[in-house]
């Protein structure tokens, strides 16, 4: 059964617009794909459970961390710029909560500067549209490395 669309237009256009950046970024990922891990393994996660979050150093000098949310908005979870030290990144014991959807953690690894991209995710709702333009303008014909991990959640019981 269909029902009328609740979601206001420009939720509808942020969401759309999230799924414009991920095929950009699968095709990036598809050239040089990184290396991610979550876990425990599941296809959908219900509200409570606790997982792990995993982006291994790798031989690039730079390194972005984000989360495309469900509702469009691009969450920077880390970023690590050339001549700051790279790291492992971890999240760990983390909660299913509300909102439920389709999220993406995407981890970039990059020798192009970067500084520009993750000072614009560090201001607060940066949209997917945005996030695309500034990865174009950095990545577009650059070696880069991208992984990314569908996050997929519900409430628990449904």
């Amino acid at each position: 059964m269909l029902r009328e669309n609740t979601l206001p237009p420009d939720m509808v256009q942020r969401v759309v617009d999230k799924f414009i950046v991920l095929d950009f970024l699968k095709a990036l990922a598809a050239q040089n794909p990184g290396k991610v891990s979550l876990t425990p393994v599941k296809d959908i996660y219900s509200s409570g459970d606790r997982l792990n979050f995993d982006a291994p150093q790798s031989g690039y000098a730079s390194m972005l961390v984000v989360n495309l949310a469900n509702t469009g908005e691009v969450q920077l979870l880390d970023a690590q710029i050339a001549g700051s030290g790279s790291h492992v990144f971890k999240l760990t014991d983390l909660e299913v909560v509300k909102p439920f959807g389709a999220d993406h953690l995407v981890v970039v690894s990059t020798n192009a500067p970067i500084d520009a991209v993750a000072a614009a995710l560090a201001g607060p709702g940066v949209d997917a549209s945005r996030f695309l333009r500034l990865l174009e303008e950095r990545l577009d014909g650059t070696d880069s490395a991208v992984a990314i991990q569908p996050l997929y959640t519900r409430e628990r019981g449904q």
